[in-house]
């Protein structure tokens, strides 16, 4: 009885996590530089603890990642102090200054950024076009 019991749950474990694509990746500014470093692309985007938007910003990327399978890293920029955060910020990210700010990055240079400006990441169709126009998504 018990392995049937193991057994069903894992199943729905499975099923379950089948269901969402994309996800977010929590990195550290370390993390983060050694991605540029290497070359990679991939897509990010710099937050605070602070942050109301960022938070709203948190929910609706997650709404736009269950339909699409893609990672986005995030970095939580609140130690400003930090020796690889301020790295990160001035030689990599184009002095981020407003957050939540989304990067596109290929070959490990950044070729695209939006500061939300205007509130242009805070709408799950919004966000969706700016992706696709960046080739991080397609249908």
């Amino acid at each position: 009885m018990k392995k049937r019991i193991l057994i069903i749950a894992l199943m729905a474990l499975v099923l379950l996590s089948g269901c969402s694509k994309g996800r977010i990746v929590d990195k550290t500014a370390s993390e983060l530089i050694k991605m540029f470093d290497d070359g990679q692309s991939f897509v990010m985007y710099a937050g605070t603890s602070n942050c109301g938007t960022c938070d709203e910003f948190r929910d609706i990327l997650g709404q736009v990642l269950n339909d699409y399978d893609l990672t986005v890293y995030y970095l939580l920029a609140d130690d400003y102090e930090d020796e690889d955060v301020k790295n990160l910020i001035y030689n990599y990210l184009y002095k981020l200054q407003w957050t939540p700010t989304m990067y596109i990055v290929e070959n490990g240079k950044v070729v695209n950024l939006n500061e939300n400006e205007n509130n242009s990441l805070m709408h799950v169709g919004s966000l969706k076009i700016w992706l696709k126009d960046n080739g991080a998504i397609s249908d």
